[in-house]
């Protein structure tokens, strides 16, 4: 639109307002001087001329500005809407894949056998243990944190043995179960010697000796890497327990409750820290000979292997 129409109609409406007069408030020294005096009566007729025309500028020029913020609003709410609609629909569908996985577990957790179940609530069990045995030399919970403990570690250690007799009894003898007892085995031994060689989670008068450490840790940290590296050569998961291995196991855990029921048993056996020196040397010296062991079958079953692959079996 021209800008000389708009000063057209901003004249015809100081044309039409010919003769009213504003108040003095509105009238100004600025229209005395510039209006010229053959065109007005008064200055008070101009003032009012150019007040008319100024407010219609206003208008004309101000209200699309006010119509296309009104625009951006509506649309920044829509948008906002619209946002929130499809937060709300990602949230159902969230909602929807976590409940449908929920009940997949509940399946598969309802296909496993009693063994597996008992199996996998004692490796859950390994951080309630953790949490008590970081607190046995607290001074005011101290006692009963390493009660809490001795009961969860008694516990485990009677379900892993209800576990493997349920597993034979009903003929459940699974591949997943001879992973995980063993897996369950070695970080329930694993987490209880470093807590009991470290400042806050040892038995105090009863600390165990970092080389005994070294030596059940070791065995482990070897046969996990030997397990691994034939699954990588074979594609084949090995588990081959054997006797030593299980004697080193029950030695192992014999030790981590004596040392635990120290304190206690001290008080009527004088000799009791003796027979937990030569508790947990014996553990040492069994998790050395069961690591050899181990060693060595690891080494004949790759060697059948190679043999069997030579021969295109």
């Amino acid at each position: 639109m021209d800008f000389r129409y708009h000063v057209f109609v901003g004249t015809s409406f100081a044309g039409m307002t010919e003769g009213m007069r504003l108040p003095r408030s509105v009238q100004g020294p600025d229209f005395q001087r510039c209006a010229p005096r053959n065109d007005i009566k008064s200055p008070g007729q101009f003032s009012c001329q150019m007040w008319f025309f100024r407010l219609y500028s206003r208008i004309v020029y101000f209200v699309p500005s006010l119509r296309s913020r009104a625009g951006l609003r509506s649309a920044y709410k829509n948008k906002t809407r619209n946002s929130r609609q499809i937060r709300k629909i990602k949230m159902q569908n969230l909602k929807a894949r976590f409940f449908a996985s929920f009940r997949a577990a509940k399946n598969d957790i309802m296909k496993l056998s009693w063994a597996n179940r008992i199996t996998i609530l004692r490796i859950l069990l390994i951080v309630p243990f953790i949490s008590c045995m970081l607190k046995i030399n607290d001074a005011e919970l101290g006692s009963t944190m390493r009660h809490i403990a001795i009961f969860i570690f008694l516990f485990m250690a009677i379900s892993d043995a209800v576990d493997g007799y349920l597993a034979r009894r009903s003929g459940q003898i699974t591949r997943l179960g001879a992973f995980l007892d063993p897996t369950a085995d070695k970080l329930l031994i694993t987490s209880a010697c470093l807590l009991l060689i470290s400042q806050r989670g040892s038995v105090e008068g009863f600390r165990l000796p970092s080389t005994v450490v070294v030596l059940i840790i070791g065995k482990d940290v070897i046969l996990t890497l030997g397990f691994v590296t034939l699954y990588f050569i074979t594609s084949k998961i090995y588990t081959a327990p054997v006797f030593v291995g299980k004697a080193a196991t029950t030695l192992q855990s014999s030790m981590v409750a004596g040392i635990l029921l120290g304190p206690e048993l001290s008080s009527f056996l004088p000799g009791w820290i003796w027979f937990l020196r030569v508790l947990w040397w014996s553990a040492a010296g069994t998790a050395i000979l069961a690591t050899l062991i181990y060693i060595r079958n690891g080494i004949r079953y790759y060697g059948e292997y190679e043999q069997d692959a030579g021969q295109g079996k």
